[in-house]
Formats: structure tokens, sequence, C-alpha cells
């Protein structure tokens, strides 16, 4: 396979016009230097200005030190540079490794080398797995030609797999696929979204000990891209180390806020055990987006979910703000009547929608809950969110942006209510 892999990559390779290029051997470094300003002076009676010729050294044991002697004693200006070598650059060297792999019946140190010059469809890690296991089990020479695996790769490879597998169906994303940042990036872009908060899920405790979507993993994504991503914590409640997680991902981690779900998680939102939770985030001054209203994750009933069953966090706590995701639905007027009443408390347009989302929202925003109730009275409130990858965010946008409300209120939907309600500043991070 790699034989057949170097054979394409050489007649796939670009030839260029080499009807102009002269060949001149040299007895000697000294005959070589007189050779090139000699032809640098013809140059020079050609119109070519000075500036626009170079002299590349290959022989870094005499030219280096001989050539510029040889051009001052010509009269020739010149500004030396003293750089790697061509020959070590990783394009000559991908091309070297690539002759020499089949000159030589694939020696290893050769295949080694080419996988490593970056040129190869491998990633830097791969091509360092691939090293360390081709010189531990003596890949060389034939046994490149054949197929082998990496056990221990294989291992991972199907522990990820069983993994994505898993998160597919606790979160009920079946029908989507993992998406390549590059092409997340683009869906932001037609949305004309900034940043996006990315949500953990930690249900560890009622699933033997597996984090669906970890706080390291939502971390690492920011790392990534911290221009685009903002990232939010989760802890399970019932785990007796979650206090410590969530300390960690705050101080930690830099992630800026909650997500915690009491249905799938199995707690009230009043319930005494979450008081040292909602502490750490008065502490921290960290928001609390709690997944409200109906579910779409199998085995999750609505139960804890139901806007007033937050009311008295909402009146206990004051200096807490919390988000009721998804405004609810199908209790929005809930919503609104808590958002009217408490200040503290937020929504999202992360709802679910049918067949359209412009006909969803045209219901939730403009009838359900009255169009004016919103662009008056509890703008400042409402956060536009849309649950990416479950519901498309690009329709979404555009059918909030269609429904009617003044420029205004779009624009504190759009950014910035969730600015004031995670504290953030989109400079610096923290306000």
């Amino acid at each position: 396979r790699v034989k057949s892999m170097a054979m394409k990559e050489l007649a796939e390779t670009f030839v260029p016009d080499l009807s102009r290029v002269h060949l001149y051997y040299a007895r000697n470094s000294y005959l070589e230097c007189q050779h090139a300003c000699q032809t640098l002076i013809a140059w020079r009676q050609a119109g070519i200005p000075w500036e626009e010729m170079a002299v590349a050294v290959c022989e870094q044991q005499t030219l280096p030190s001989l050539l510029p002697l040889t051009l001052t004693a010509a009269g020739i200006p010149f500004n030396a540079k003293q750089d790697q070598p061509i020959l070590m650059s990783g394009y000559a060297q991908y091309f070297l490794s690539l002759l020499r792999i089949l000159r030589l019946n694939f020696c290893q140190e050769d295949v080694l080398r080419m996988i490593k010059t970056g040129f190869t469809a491998l990633q830097p890690r791969e091509a360092m797995d691939m090293e360390n296991y081709a010189r531990k089990n003596g890949i060389h020479r034939s046994r490149w030609l054949k197929p082998f695996h990496m056990p221990e790769k294989e291992k991972e490879r199907a522990a990820a797999e069983r993994l994505e597998e898993l998160r597919h169906n606790e979160l009920n994303l079946h029908k989507n696929g993992t998406a390549a940042l590059a092409h997340f990036f683009n869906k932001m872009k037609c949305a004309k979204i900034d940043r996006c908060v990315l949500l953990p899920e930690d249900y560890n405790t009622s699933m033997n000990g597996i984090t669906l979507v970890s706080n390291k993993e939502v971390a690492r994504l920011v790392e990534m891209a911290p221009d685009k991503f903002i990232g939010f914590a989760s802890i399970d409640p019932n785990d007796p180390e979650c206090l410590e997680k969530l300390e960690e991902a705050f101080e930690v981690l830099h992630l800026k806020g909650l997500k915690l779900h009491p249905s799938r998680q199995h707690f009230h939102p009043s319930d005494k055990k979450m008081d040292p939770i909602y502490d750490l985030c008065e502490k921290y001054d960290k928001p609390i987006l709690f997944h409200a209203g109906l579910s779409l994750e199998p085995h999750t009933t609505t139960k804890n979910c139901r806007p007033i069953d937050f009311e008295d966090l909402a009146n206990e706590r004051p200096n807490l703000r919390f988000c009721l995701a998804h405004f609810g639905w199908p209790w929005c007027k809930e919503t609104a009547m808590l958002m009217l009443k408490y200040p503290n408390v937020y929504t999202d347009t992360s709802a679910l929608y049918f067949d359209s989302a412009k006909e969803f929202y045209t219901q939730m925003l403009t009838q359900d809950v009255p169009m004016t109730w919103i662009d008056r009275s509890l703008r400042h409130q409402v956060m536009f969110g849309t649950n990416d990858p479950r519901f498309e965010m690009i329709r979404m946008s555009k059918a909030i942006e269609e429904l009617g409300f003044r420029a205004s209120t779009i624009e504190l939907i759009k950014s910035r209510n969730a600015i004031d309600f995670m504290h953030y500043d989109p400079a610096g991070g923290e306000r």
C-alpha cells in the first residue's frame, strides 16, 4: 500500500518547465564561485536588477566563506543570509526519502523520515505513534508492504467509537454525524454568529461512571478556537466529587458557567443538596443554564423541569443568575412570568421546532408569548440559542430576525443579553 501511494505521489507531482535550466559542473569550489559571478554579471547586463538575483548554496563546507570573497572581488553587491540548507527542507526531504524508499526497498529510516516531513496524510501524533510502533516491532523493508495493525490504537479507536455511539444514543442525536471544525465555523458564519457556548454533559452516576462530554473536552475545544467558543461546565450533583470538579472547572479550566439538567440528573431545583453548588456559582459569579420544559433525551421526563419549579430558587437567591433553556416550552408563559418578577431569571430561544423554525418561532414568540411582551418588557432577559446540532442554527438565526422585533431587541437577544448574563467581556473574557 505504501509503495502504491508513493508511485501515485510521483505520478501526480507537478514537474516545472526545465527548458531554461542549465547544469554546470566545476572541478572545484573556486571555479564554481567564478561561474556564479559571471552568470550574475551577464544577468545584470541583460537588465536584471541586482536585488532580483539570488544564489542558493547547498554545500556547507567551502562555499559559504568562499562565495562572499568572490562576489566582493567581482564588485557585485550582496547581502549574505545563512539559512537552513535547501536539501534539509521538509519538501526536499520528502522527495529524497521517496526516491530512497523506491531505490532501497522501503528501508525503515527512509519511510519514517518521509512520514515525519509533514507532507503525508498523517497527523503529527499519528506519525509519532507509527514511528514508535515500527521501531518496536521491526517494521522494515518488505514488512512495510504487508498490512499490519497497531493493537493499542485499535483499542483506542474502538473505545472512541463506542463513546461516540453512546453519545448519539443518550442525547438522541441519531441522525447527526461528527462535524469538522471548519464546517461548524462555516455554519456560524452563515448564521451570523460570532461565538458559540459549548455545553458538556455529566450524568456519570447513572451511567456507570461514564461522562458523555467532559469539562476538559470542552476546555480543549475552547483552547483550539478561543475567538469562536465559550465553554460551560457540567457536574453530576449526585457525584460525591462534584464540588471539586466544579471548582476545577472554574479555577483551572476557566469555564464561564454551569449546565444542569434537573430531570436527567434527578434533583429538584430547590433541593438542599444543591445549596453548596449554588454557593460556588455565586462565589465565582458564574451563571447556571438549567434545562427547562420538554427533554428530547431518552428515558427523561419533564419532572422537576417546569418553569414554576424554579421560583423558590429565583426568590431565595437574587444574586444567582440562571437561564431556563428552551423558553421552558411548552410552559412559555410560566417562563415569562418568572422573568417579569425576577430580574435574575433569563431564557433562551433554543426551543423545539417541528418542520419550520420560522413557523415554530411565530407560534411560540408571537402567540404563546405575545411579541409585545418580549419587545417591550422582557427584551433584556431573552438570549438567542439553538441547541445545535439537534436544531439548525442557520434557519433559527434567520427565522428570529424575520419575526418583526425591533432591531434593538434583536441586538439584545443575539448579543448583549448573553454578555450580561455571563458577565463576559468579548475582548478580555471576564468582566
